[in-house]
């Protein structure tokens, strides 16, 4: 009888680890995977636009080469400046472009402008960091 019970016992434990191993939540993508899914590919990332063989300026934003094209990376017309410098917003041409005051037309050219909400992602995420 009692190693019956001891039987019962550890298969209730082994049970019970196995149900918590399941019930964990998937890793979460990093914030630059979530910026270009929820912001950059819907709105740059458009036939004739920032995706394909040939992308506008040189520049995906719609695949895994979004992140090296942006962070650090020269601005094809403004070679003097940086799509994207990790923390400081000013500096980042990419800001430029998809906000009034820049020096060229706003992007996305012949599309609605970025929310103010979407901006502001872009310009928190390059002021943390500018993290994968």
């Amino acid at each position: 009888m009692r190693k019956e019970i001891v039987g019962l016992a550890a298969a209730v434990l082994l049970a019970g680890c196995q149900q918590g191993v399941s019930e964990q939540p998937p890793p979460s993508k990093g914030a630059f995977a979530a910026l270009v899914e929820e912001v950059l590919a819907p709105h740059c990332a458009r036939p004739g636009c920032h995706t394909g063989d040939r992308p506008a300026g040189g520049l995906h934003l719609g695949d895994d080469r979004a992140y090296d094209d942006l962070v650090n990376a020269p601005a094809h017309r403004r070679p003097d400046r940086k799509r994207v410098v990790p923390g400081d917003p000013a500096a980042s041409y990419l800001l430029d472009r998809i906000t009034e005051g820049g020096d060229r037309p706003l992007m996305p050219l012949g599309a609605d402008p970025l929310s103010d909400v979407e901006v502001r992602r872009i310009e928190d995420w390059i002021r943390k960091g500018a993290s994968r």
